[in-house]
Formats: structure tokens, C-alpha cells, sequence
């Protein structure tokens, strides 16, 4: 110790500073990346459950089954009323009497094909109102897959950028061991530099793990602390409840 100039330190110290910095940039590219990679694997499988539209058939099986009753049921009505309708607008009151005869057998006879065309109708649109959704939601999908594989590619691309850096010869962080190679131990050795304890990097590594058993140490020391503090209260707790029983017993003699 002792053999470093302030400046020299002072450097070393900015210079470490510096790399945090980009390590700290790296490791943000990097947290960014899984959360995108994470992200595109939720948006392929939910493109998968939303295929491109294939319900319009629905569709067309409603418009069959509507050719198919309409007619039946206009034939229905000529077959039954015809006579009937034509006797009404003649104020013909048995032929009034006979309408509501047939009319009721007519709602008996063609209800279930109108409850059938009803239901396949309805169906029908539901399902094409939902496809409809489907379909906007796989196009609202397919763009978002679209940006987080660019945004990927850009950080991709600012990723090898930085690695390209620090294996270079200009970077100081391939004389660092791996195990120390992130932002938050890199800023505390820039720390050591400036404070002047220290003038090599392996004795930044050496007080960095001095400094971690140390507190580590207190951590334990303070947990300690923490039981033995808990343990006397449940103590005095206890010394207090035998007292109150105590008293309790001697009071009942009296």
C-alpha cells in the first residue's frame, strides 16, 4: 500500500465507475430481454388459440336453415289461411272462427321449426360476433409479437455491443474474476479505489469478501440479539402468569 498516487487511484476508481455503469446498462438489456423472450412465448401461445377466422360458415348454415323454413312456412300459411283470409275480408264470422282454429294448430305445427331457425340464427351470430373478436385480437397480437421481436433485435444489438467492449482490450473487466463481474460489486471496488484502501484489484476482491463475512456476521449477531430479546419477554410473560395463578391460589384460603 502506498506505492499509488492519488491520481492513480483516482483513475482506477473512475475507470471502474465507468464499467458499472455499462454493467449495469448490460444487466438491464439483459433483464429486459428475458422479460421480452418470456413475453413472446405468451403471445405465440395465445396466437395459437386465436386462429384466423373460419366461422362464417355459421353463417351460412343460418341462411340455409332461413331458405329452407321461410318458404315452408309461407306455404304453411297459404295452405291453412288462404281460404280463411280471404273469408275475413268478407266478415265471414265462421271463417273468422276457423282462423283461430288453424291458427292455433298452425303455432302447434310450425313452432318447432321457427324455434329451430331462431336458435341457429342466434347461434349463427353469436359465433360471428365472437370470430369477429377473435380476429381483431390476433391482429392486436401479431403487431405486438411484431414490436417485442424489433425491440429484441435493437437490444439485442446494444448486447453484443457491450460483450464486444468488455472482452476488448480497452476494458479493464476481463481482469476481474466472474464471480465479481456485476455493477453492484464492480462500484463497490471504485469505492475501495477512491477511498484510497486499496491500490490492486485483488485487494478490492479480498475487502469485498472481508466485508461481506463481516456483515453477514452482524446479521447473525443481530438475529441472535432478536431471539434472546423475544425469548426474555416470553419469560417475563411467563413469571408474570405465574405470579397472577399464585395469587389466585393464596386467595382462594382466605
Amino acid at each position: 500500500m502506498g506505492n499509488c498516487s492519488p491520481e492513480v487511484l483516482a483513475n482506477a476508481s473512475q475507470t471502474l465507475y465507468s464499467l458499472a455503469e455499462d454493467v449495469k446498462k448490460y444487466e438491464i438489456i439483459d433483464a429486459q430481454l428475458r422479460k421480452l423472450e418470456t413475453e413472446y412465448k405468451k403471445l405465440s401461445d395465445s396466437i395459437k388459440k386465436n386462429p384466423h377466422n373460419m366461422s362464417y360458415a355459421y353463417g351460412g348454415i343460418g341462411a340455409g336453415v332461413g331458405f329452407l323454413i321461410l318458404p315452408t312456412i309461407g306455404s304453411t300459411i297459404s295452405l291453412f289461411f288462404g281460404a280463411a283470409m280471404s273469408e275475413i275480408f268478407n266478415f265471414d264470422l265462421f271463417s273468422y272462427f276457423l282462423f283461430f282454429v288453424l291458427l292455433g294448430h298452425f303455432v302447434r305445427v310450425i313452432a318447432y321449426p321457427i324455434a329451430l331457425f331462431g336458435i341457429v340464427s342466434l347461434t349463427s351470430y353469436l359465433i360471428m360476433k365472437f370470430s369477429n373478436y377473435r380476429e381483431k385480437r390476433r391482429t392486436k397480437l401479431q403487431k405486438d409479437i411484431d414490436t417485442n421481436l424489433d425491440k429484441q433485435e435493437e437490444l439485442n444489438a446494444e448486447k453484443e455491443k457491450l460483450l464486444d467492449f468488455f472482452y476488448s482490450g480497452e476494458c479493464p473487466l476481463s481482469r476481474i474474476p466472474q464471480k465479481y463481474q456485476n455493477s453492484f460489486v464492480i462500484s463497490k471496488f471504485a469505492e475501495y479505489f477512491a477511498q484510497g484502501r486499496v491500490e490492486r484489484l485483488k485487494e478490492a476482491a479480498n475487502l469485498y469478501e472481508m466485508e461481506k463475512i463481516y456483515e453477514q456476521q452482524q446479521r447473525q449477531l443481530q438475529q441472535i440479539n432478536n431471539n434472546i430479546a423475544v425469548n426474555n419477554a416470553l419469560n417475563v410473560v411467563g413469571v408474570a402468569a405465574d405470579v397472577v395463578t399464585d395469587a389466585f391460589f393464596f386467595a382462594s384460603f382466605l
